[in-house]
């Protein structure tokens, strides 16, 4: 059933006669430059991509099952052609450290098994601070943890293939770091898991945002 989400693109139109909106999607989906590099890297090697017009059921699918694997130890949102997972540092890690508490390692085990089920997505994991501390040590922190994630998933089967590992210190706060409250929902860690698409309908979307 996971593939036959995705494996339509043999059949798929040609790439004039895609529908508007699939191209306005595919300009949010491939954000980084890093996450176009991977999707080059799969497709030359071989990988057959999401279909557009699957794309939708396919994500709904993998936001599905990541909410009954994580339970209420991440957030989970979902988008057309994203999924975002969330992950509380205050709640997956001590102060300072780098190691996933045994109750997020856990479920981030059963999340990492959706994800490995999933192959025809990408997957950019990001470690985030708030602005305490300073540059040096919000960045080898943000980029510790999220390379903590990345090694669960990498247990359970996910294809470092298909990741992006990033920390990106305090760059991009959610809230205002000038309270508790802000500066606990800045430090966090996220996997966004976007499909993987054929590499001309990704070339539709540049130069638009």
């Amino acid at each position: 059933m996971l593939l036959a989400l995705g494996l339509l693109t043999a059949c798929a139109s040609a790439p004039e006669a895609r529908e508007p909106e699939v191209v306005e999607m595919v300009r949010e989906t491939y954000q980084t430059e890093a996450l176009r590099g991977r999707q080059e890297q799969l497709l030359a090697a071989g990988q057959v991509p999401v279909a557009p017009a699957n794309v939708g059921l396919y994500m709904s699918a993998v936001a599905r099952e990541l909410k009954a694997a994580v339970g209420d130890t991440a957030e989970v949102q979902e988008d057309e052609d994203m999924v975002l997972l969330r992950l509380s540092s205050e709640l997956a890690f001590e102060v300072g450290s780098a190691e996933l508490s045994a109750d997020s390692a856990s479920h981030m085990e059963t999340g990492a098994r959706v994800l490995a089920s999933y192959s025809l997505s990408l997957l950019e994991i990001s470690g985030h601070t708030d602005s305490t501390g300073s540059a040096a040590i919000n960045q080898r922190l943000s980029g510790q943890r999220a390379r903590s994630v990345a090694d669960v998933l990498k247990a359970q089967g996910v294809d470092p293939a298909r990741m992006v590992v990033e920390g990106r210190s305090d760059t991009q706060a959610l809230a205002d770091n000038a309270s508790d409250e802000g500066r606990r929902k800045n430090r966090r860690v996220e996997i966004r898991v976007v499909p993987l698409l054929a590499a001309e309908t990704v070339s539709r979307g540049e130069g638009s945002h």
